[in-house]
């Protein structure tokens, strides 16, 4: 009788799987996840990427963790786990930033998963099924595409922005903020501002946005980004933490730009209004784009390497919106405010982690402990063959033991390969070796910011655990030009806390292996250098106080091209500064095109005591790299600091750290030359812009460009500092060496004419001025004709002479 039963209940228990298990797996599929990358689906390669992810559970509360993987580049992505509380039918969205997003895993399959669930956590949970997205599918843009968004109560006020003329090449698109699908959430990190070229704001308050908020829009426009504020009738503290940097001091009180002005201004005929504008004065530090008979109708105001300008008209308000010619007097602001980088090739498409790792994570993953002695491990050896040879054959022949080589031999062997092993193990037995590479620009308030590579050296295999302040980012280096694409980033990676405290999980490393990880940081008030330089046609003096709580060492003066060597700097000493300088104005320091970057960085390391110095190199390398993308207004004190800075520890373990970081600060020096002097080509701002052709920046340290045939606006603009000083100018020499293909023609603020140079070689001697405009902009026609093919040459180089009465 219990056999049969015993085999009826097995019956049963088949029966009931056959039932509940569908019924448990569909259990498992009952929350949905719906994601876009970027705005509208839009992304910009190599710029940050807002990440939105609308999760909906039509099942059981749940708990666990989220796990994205995130290509960010080619070389670097790393795994981010979030963690998801979800009650029976609710909906939530959250939203992460990544420095970028490559296109790779789009082309490894087209159902690549990037989403994951796990209950109960990532580590220790199971992982289930979901319904929905599994993947993102986002529309990418290159680097030429430019980017407008906007704030705005409604789009159609700048319809304009449609028609807006932009450099030849480049790619006009619109993403109005507000009025995005599904409520997507507004920029929330510096990265999620990356893929704008220009914000416009009209009308439109972001006062009340959280103060996290509103600091990552500055941080934006500090790093680079511009923002076109238009004027409001509800007064300057509707722009919150921009307000400090508006370049107009407005007033209540309105006037009008007559239509003959406007006109002049916008090169059209299609203003046929007046423009109303509120009375404004520019603040000191700002500079006029557009004056009307003294009074500014738009101003400008560099903010570190971004800019904001502000218009005392608004941007949206009817009737100057729905004019015909709006958009061309849009095009000429844009292109007035240099608003439209030049296209350069330099890194195109990289992100800013992925052009640091190539030139200083080969460099970085080599190991002074890499490096054996080859004396030792011989001496070890000598010792071993002396033991098992001769002398053990002396002793145990006198000793009449031979009868024991069978066990002392293999003895000695074991011990020996443990004294090769230990010798050779020493520094890598104990504990891991971490060693660091970074830059950190100092801002004037003390606080730092900048890029870093840390490799680690582990002594263990197994997971290590790296945590970071909040402030610096984490992602790993996955040396994909050996091993290929990786889109399973969460088998080496995860990253936890990262809004907090991010904590990034190192997963399966090997024993005596290198992890390299990347990422940028933000320290708060560490120190500074206070620097007081002036210089005149011949020499730099001055001083410079170091106020950081560590030593500098290899303090540098970088101007232009050219590095003039100060010394070392104790924590809290000062030095004297007094260099010749044959210079006469100090240049905006310039990077250079390293290409010998990467991995094949410096070629061969003969020996460990190379290391420091070749890592030194990369690093310098790195940051010139980074800097021919963003040019600085400014020369710089550069200085290298020992000391480990960027805030990362490893997790319940003392590792041995070896740190080389960059420490670089802008600074303005006071130029005193008296008598005459000579502006270099070096120190003009130069740009071409056309509708009809196209032009790029190749080379910028050897002034090569592509320029294709067609016609451009040449437009050659001052320092400054130059224009605001009391200068009479008596010489404007141009050099035109490409005339054969190149027409160029002068532009007579005066006359309003054009007059086309016709030699190699021209000098103005007579009213200079007159071609020099009000805010230090000399305005040029080229015209390229060429039948060839070579489109690369050098543009025309422009050089002034003044005098300074003393």
């Amino acid at each position: 009788m219990r056999k049969p039963l015993a085999g009826l209940g097995l019956i049963l228990v088949l029966v009931m799987s056959l039932f509940l298990g569908p019924s448990a797996a569909f259990a498992d599929a009952q929350i949905s996840i719906k994601a876009t990358a970027g705005y509208d689906n839009k992304i910009k390669y190599g710029k940050g990427v807002p990440i939105t992810l609308t999760l909906e559970n039509q099942g059981d509360d749940f708990t666990g963790d989220l796990v994205i993987d995130t290509p960010e580049s080619y070389e670097v992505g790393t795994a981010r786990a979030l963690p998801i509380t979800l009650a029976a039918g609710e909906t939530k969205t959250i939203q992460l930033s990544l420095s970028s997003l490559a296109e790779d895993f789009m082309y490894t399959g087209t159902n690549t998963q990037l989403f994951f669930l796990y209950e109960d956590g990532w580590k220790d949970g199971k992982e289930i099924s979901f319904k929905g997205d599994k993947t993102l599918r986002p529309s990418y843009f290159a680097d030429d595409s430019f980017f407008m968004f906007t704030l705005t109560e409604s789009a159609d006020r700048l319809g304009s922005l449609r028609s807006v003329k932009l450099q030849q090449g480049m790619n006009n698109e619109i993403i109005a903020l507000n009025q995005l699908k599904n409520n997507q959430p507004l920029p929330s990190t510096k990265e999620d501002w990356e893929m704008a070229n220009v914000l416009l704001i009209d009308e439109y308050s972001i006062a009340d946005w959280p103060e996290a908020q509103q600091q990552a829009l500055l941080d934006w426009v500090k790093d680079g980004g511009i923002v076109i504020a238009g004027a409001t009738d509800k007064g300057i503290a509707e722009f919150g933490a921009l307000s400090e940097f508006l370049p107009l001091e407005v007033s209540n009180e309105t006037t009008t730009v007559s239509v003959d002005a406007a006109k002049s201004f916008a090169k059209t005929e299609d203003l046929t209004k007046p423009i109303t504008i509120q009375k404004a004065s520019i603040k000191e530090g700002s500079t006029s784009v557009w004056n009307v008979e003294s009074t500014p109708v738009v101003a400008m105001k560099r903010v570190n390497e971004g800019a904001i300008i502000q218009t005392a008209f608004s941007l949206g308000d009817q009737p100057l919106a729905s004019e015909k010619g709006y958009d061309e007097l849009l095009s000429v602001l844009f292109n007035q405010s240099k608003l439209i980088s030049m296209p350069t090739n330099v890194y195109y498409g990289n992100s800013g982690y992925e052009t640091l790792g190539y030139d200083t994570v080969y460099m970085n993953e080599l190991f002074p402990s890499f490096q054996v002695s080859t004396g030792g491990i011989a001496l070890i050896i000598f010792v071993y063959f002396l033991l098992v040879g001769p002398l053990l054959y002396f002793l145990l022949k006198r000793k009449d033991k031979r009868e024991h080589a069978w066990w002392i031999i293999p003895t000695i062997a074991i011990v020996t390969s443990i004294a090769i092993f230990a010798y050779g193990a020493r520094d890598r037995l104990l504990k891991p070796q971490v060693q660091q590479l970074s830059f950190y620009e100092v801002a004037d308030d003390g606080s730092m910011s900048g890029y870093y590579v840390e490799t680690l050296l582990s002594n263990r295999s197994g997971e290590f655990t790296l945590e970071a302040d909040q402030g610096t980012t984490m992602s790993t280096w996955k040396n994909s030009s050996f091993s290929g694409i990786s889109t399973n980033t969460r088998t080496e990676s995860i990253l936890e806390n990262e809004a907090d405290k991010p904590a990034l999980t190192l997963r399966n490393v090997g024993y005596w292996s290198t992890s390299t990880v990347v990422g940028e940081s933000k320290i708060p008030s560490l120190g500074k250098l206070n620097i007081k330089i002036e210089n005149n046609s011949d020499t730099i003096s001055g001083t410079i106080e170091n106020t950081f709580p560590f030593a500098l060492k290899n303090v540098q003066i970088w101007t232009g091209a050219q590095k003039i060597d100060l010394g070392d700097i104790d924590a809290g000493a000062t030095i004297d500064v007094n260099a010749k300088f044959k210079g006469g104005i100090m240049l905006p320091a310039k990077g250079s095109q390293n290409y010998g970057g990467g991995y094949g960085y410096g070629g061969p390391v003969q020996s460990a005591a190379q290391l420091p110095e070749e890592r030194h190199k990369a690093l310098v390398a790195a940051y010139s790299n980074m800097m021919s993308m963003n040019e600085k207004t400014t020369p710089l004190i550069v200085a290298t600091a020992s000391e480990p800075i960027v805030p990362i520890q490893i997790q319940d373990e003392r590792a041995e750290m070896d740190a080389i970081n960059l420490i670089i600060q802008p600074f303005e020096s006071e130029t005193l030359v008296q008598g005459t002097f000579t502006l270099p080509s070096a120190m003009l701002d130069v740009s071409l812009y056309s509708d009809s052709a196209y032009a790029s920046l190749d080379d910028p340290m050897n002034n090569m460009w592509y320029i294709e045939n067609g016609e451009f606006d040449f437009d050659v603009t001052l320092p400054e500092k130059i224009v605001e000083g009391d200068i009479s100018w008596k010489e404007l020499k141009i050099r035109n060496q490409n005339r054969t293909v190149l027409t160029l023609e002068l532009y007579n603020q005066k006359t309003k004419e054009y007059t086309e140079l016709t030699e190699t070689s021209t000098v103005v001697k007579e009213n200079v001025e007159d071609y020099i405009d009000e805010t230090g902009m000399i305005k040029l026609r080229l015209i390229k004709q060429s039948n060839g093919m070579n489109d690369m040459m050098k543009l025309p180089t422009i050089e002034l002479i003044g005098e300074v009465a003393p």
